[in-house]
């Protein structure tokens, strides 16, 4: 299957920005972001690749805001990674199409709720990697959702895992490609 122009134009763009979401990772989400038609929420930016990726993917869809979620501080390095994440979305022309919630995510969980009434079709929740951050977000946000709910290194860390092989023992169907697994949200049945 032949990949759009538009979609590679922007998975090809943001190749060097560093992120641990892989090609084909970074592929399912900007499908799922083109085709949302309520707003998209990311908790966890880092340097802004996969929040560029989404807002280019909502631009050539039904032109969803992108909002992100994150303190910019917590990656371990003892860093500031805000400047980085708005120097890039700046970059890559996509500042005037992200909203930014920068604290901690069930802090700004409130925050979305009083400036957005909207429900929201795609939470990527990319953020905290410990069982309990995990958990919370999910339980914070997911209520929030009507569409599907990505989860990123569900392979590679304990709490991520833990979280989804919970769902998938209460009946969820997770759609998997590499370490990103993708539920809809809220479950039927």
């Amino acid at each position: 299957m032949q990949m759009d122009d538009k979609k590679k134009h922007w998975l090809d763009i943001t190749h060097k920005i560093f992120s641990a979401v892989r090609f084909n990772e970074s592929s399912k989400l900007y499908d799922l972001a083109k085709e949302s038609v309520l707003p998209i929420v990311e908790i966890g930016s880092y340097v802004g690749k996969s929040s560029i990726i989404m807002a280019g993917a909502s631009m050539e869809g039904n032109k969803m805001p992108v909002y992100c979620v994150d303190t910019w501080m917590d990656n371990g390095d003892g860093i500031d990674h805000f400047p980085e994440f708005k120097k890039n979305i700046k970059h890559y022309g996509v500042e005037d199409k992200i909203k930014v919630f920068r604290g901690n995510s069930a802090k700004m969980s409130f925050d979305f709720k009083l400036n957005c009434k909207d429900k929201i079709g795609l939470l990527f929740i990319d953020g905290d990697h410990s069982y309990e951050g995990v958990r919370r977000d999910f339980i914070t946000w997911s209520r929030m959702v009507n569409g599907f709910i990505a989860f990123h290194d569900y392979i590679s860390c304990d709490g991520m895992t833990k979280l989804i092989d919970s769902l998938m023992a209460n009946g969820a169907d997770i759609d998997l490609t590499n370490s990103l697994a993708v539920i809809k949200w809220p479950q039927k049945g």
